[in-house]
Formats: C-alpha cells, sequence, structure tokens
C-alpha cells in the first residue's frame, strides 16, 4: 500500500483523487493552504484521504504522556505549578473520561515520556527521572518519584568477649647461658611455632561460639523484584583494634648451672565479636521495587604472618626472666589492601519495608565469591528517553544506554559514543517479532 501526502484547499477536503496516467494528482492544489491530509491507495488508481484525528477533550495543561494498558489509554499532563496529573482516560470506544487527580509533584518541567513494563518514566528539565508504578491489583498508578538514596547505615562490633588459650611452654634443643644481645634462632622458632598454634586454637574457639576475632568487610546490598542490585553502601571496614598486637611476656626457665633451658605456660587472649547492623527503611512506597536487603559480609583478613618468625628480646622482672615478644602481624595498610580483595558472601536478607536492626552471628553457611555485589543503577541524569516493547533506552551526551525489559531502573547495556549528541529517539513502528530485530533511530 503506498501512502500520498499533498496539500489541499479548504473547499477541495474530502474529496476523492483519481491519479493521471502521467502520474500526477488531480485538482492542482489552488488557494491558500488550510492543512494536510494523507491520502492513502485503497484501490489501484484510487487515492482516499485519511481524514483528520478528532478532537476528544481540551486542556489547559500541557500534555506530557500517555500510557496504553490494555483498552485504556491514560493522558498525563503537566501544570505551571510543577504538579503531574491524570487529565483522564480513553477507552476502546475513544470515549473520554476526565479524571483530574494530582499523581505526582516533581516541581519542574517534563519533558519526556516513556512506558517500560508497569513503569511509566518522566524525563524531568533537570535530566533526573520521575517513577509511576502500575498496581495490577488496585487497577492504578502509585507515585514512586525519584529514585531513593541509600538510607543511613551504622554498622559495628558487638558483644566483645575475651577467649584464653595457653601458650604451651618448651624445652630448648640447647640451654642458653645469655639472650641480652640476641635470641637464637632456634629458640625463636621453636616458641614462635607455639604462638602460632596457641592463636589458631584461640580463633576456632571464638569461631566456635560464632565470634569474629580478625577484621572484615561489611555492605548492605538493596535488591529488586527481579533479582538485580538498585543500590549497595560502600564495605564498612569491622574489628576489633590491634587484634594479635599484644606483646606477651613468656617466662623463661633459669637454671644456675646450665643457664636458660626452656619456656613455661602463659595464657594468651584474644577478643571475639559479632556485628551490629542498622539501617533506616527504604522509603515505604518503593517496597515493592527493592524486594529486601541483603547483608554481606567478607572472609577474616588474616593478622597473623603464618610461618613468619617473631621478634624476641629477654626482658628481667625482678628475679624473674621473659622473652617479650609478640605475634608477626602485617602491616596495617596491608591488612586494609588486602580487605578489599577478600571474597564476601551473603550473610543474611531481610525484607525492605522495615528498619534493619540485627546482630550478625558468624556462620559456616556463607557462600563466599570474589564476585563483589555491584548496583546496575543509572549513576548520571541524562538528555532523552525512548520506550519500546518494554526495554528503555536513555541518552546521555554521546553514550547510550538500554536498560533491562521491564525494568528501567537495571543497566542492560551501554554504547559509548554512537557518533554524535542524540537529540531524540524514535522506534520503527512495523516488524520486530520474535526472531526479527527491534530498531531504535537515533536523531544526532
Amino acid at each position: 500500500m503506498m501512502t500520498y501526502s499533498m496539500q489541499l484547499a479548504r473547499h477541495q477536503q474530502g474529496k476523492q483523487f483519481r491519479r493521471t496516467s502521467e502520474g500526477g494528482l488531480l485538482p492542482q492544489c489552488e488557494g491558500d493552504v488550510a492543512l494536510c491530509q494523507n491520502l492513502r491507495e485503497l484501490v489501484a488508481g484510487e487515492l482516499m484521504a485519511t481524514g483528520m484525528p478528532t478532537q476528544v477533550v481540551e486542556s489547559g495543561d500541557s500534555v506530557v504522556g500517555v500510557d496504553v494498558r490494555g483498552e485504556i489509554t491514560t493522558i498525563f499532563v503537566a501544570t505551571d505549578a510543577g504538579e503531574l496529573k491524570i487529565a483522564g482516560t480513553l477507552d476502546y470506544r475513544n470515549e473520554f473520561t476526565a479524571c483530574g487527580d494530582i499523581i505526582g509533584e516533581p516541581r519542574q518541567g517534563i519533558k519526556g515520556c516513556a512506558s517500560v513494563g508497569a513503569f511509566v518514566v518522566f524525563l524531568l528539565d533537570d535530566g533526573s527521572l520521575y517513577y509511576l508504578l502500575w498496581d495490577y491489583d488496585l487497577l492504578c498508578y502509585r507515585t514512586l518519584g525519584a529514585l531513593p538514596g541509600v538510607p543511613d547505615v551504622t554498622i559495628d562490633t558487638v558483644d566483645r568477649t575475651e577467649f584464653t588459650t595457653m601458650v604451651e611452654g618448651v624445652t630448648f634443643k640447647e640451654a642458653v647461658a645469655d639472650m641480652r644481645s640476641d635470641v637464637p634462632s632456634e629458640v625463636t622458632a621453636q616458641v614462635g611455632k607455639k604462638l602460632e598454634e596457641a592463636w589458631q586454637k584461640v580463633v576456632e574457639q571464638a569461631h566456635g561460639a560464632g565470634l569474629w576475632v580478625q577484621p572484615v568487610e561489611v555492605m548492605l546490598v538493596y535488591r529488586m523484584w527481579d533479582g538485580q542490585i538498585l543500590h549497595t553502601t560502600a564495605p564498612a571496614t569491622v574489628g576489633v583494634g590491634y587484634q594479635g598486637y599484644d606483646r606477651l611476656s613468656v617466662p623463661l626457665c633459669f637454671d644456675a648451672t646450665q643457664g636458660f633451658v626452656g619456656t613455661s605456660d602463659v595464657s594468651m587472649r584474644v577478643k571475639g565479636y559479632r556485628i551490629s547492623v542498622n539501617a533506616e527503611r527504604i522509603a515505604s512506597h518503593w517496597s515493592d521495587v527493592i524486594a529486601q536487603v541483603e547483608v554481606w559480609v567478607s572472609r577474616e583478613q588474616e593478622v597473623v604472618m603464618v610461618g613468619a618468625l617473631p621478634a624476641m628480646s629477654q626482658t628481667q622482672s625482678g628475679s624473674n626472666y621473659y622473652l617479650s615478644t609478640f605475634l608477626p602481624t602485617y602491616p596495617q595498610e596491608d591488612m586494609q589492601a588486602g580487605l578489599s580483595l577478600c571474597e564476601m558472601g551473603r550473610h543474611s536478607f531481610y525484607d525492605s519495608d522495615m528498619a534493619l536492626q540485627t546482630s550478625l552471628t558468624r556462620t559456616g553457611k556463607v557462600t563466599y565469591s570474589a564476585a563483589r555485589p555491584v548496583a546496575s543503577k543509572l549513576t548520571e541524569r541524562v538528555d532523552c528517553l525512548h520506550g519500546r516493547g518494554d526495554f528503555l533506552h536513555v541518552v546521555k551526551g554521546l553514550s547510550l544506554t538500554t536498560m533491562r525489559r521491564g525494568n528501567p531502573l537495571s543497566v542492560m547495556s551501554t554504547t559509548e559514543s554512537v557518533g554524535g549528541k542524540v537529540y531524540a529517539m524514535a522506534s520503527q513502528c512495523i516488524g520486530g517479532g520474535a526472531y526479527t530485530r527491534q530498531f531504535v533511530y537515533l536523531f544526532t
């Protein structure tokens, strides 16, 4: 079917026209042009004017978008006061039902609209997006508004508990007469091994009681109804300070004829802890979109350098002699760098419609992964938007981003440069079945 477009004088509207053998159109346009008509070839050689749209209602407000759901078309208008209103609906008979309800208050101009799944997305003058959600149960729109930020979160240690174990004494392979100037490496190795064994034992005690000992990172993940991540908090480092750094005084066994022949038992104390997480509730009207809040915890960052020899020196208190020592630990900056590389796992999850107040207990049921959770939301304001087939396409500068099907909050793919600044987008209006491409045209 071919479509012709021509300008008609006022007195010629509504007539039929026949194409001449030379292909021209009769009659010729005479007089002032009143409007444009589309002429469609319904029968070979016969052109029929398709007619003009019929006005069904007139409003003093600016129409900013429409949303079609089934046989009902909803018309959205914006007022000069910055209110978003539902002007009314059109049914399948093209009958208009007035509404006038205020559905949102973006308080600025609206320059674009797109329907994406259950969402209606409006582009505001400042480049931000404003959302409505269709409620399939109540058959009405719910105002979401602007994307909510991350609630205030507090993460700390609680229930600090001290655990004690014994560092077993050793018998030196050879007696040492004097260690004031230097502690022999054989002694350092023997005592260091017992220190390491005691450390491992006391850490296992704390773990068995459901407590952490060494530092971890904790973050919150806000997950949407379809499993995509909207927000993550910055990882917070949690620990009990300088764990493992306490200096130990290991008693030396002295023989008047041989010198120092070994060490005796000494206690080692280590603190374990649980993790307290407190977070404000996400905006209540977003609770159906953001389904749950997850707490992710990393593996513990090793504090002690296993296999390394500790530094030791001989000290004296009255008539008693000691080996002053401490566990060989990583520097603070190395531990912090290591924490950022530790695997993380989901420890627990909670409904998003309530404030989060919980104390975490260490558990062996967490599955850890090197891939940390990452939010897939838009982070920049956009220049224009377009919805087609439940996909939302947005442009910022030279970059085109397509959101996931039915979810205008989650990024699916991004083309960094489309060759020029995009001022508008439009879809191919025909075709695009299950096995054909859907084309979106960019106007630069």
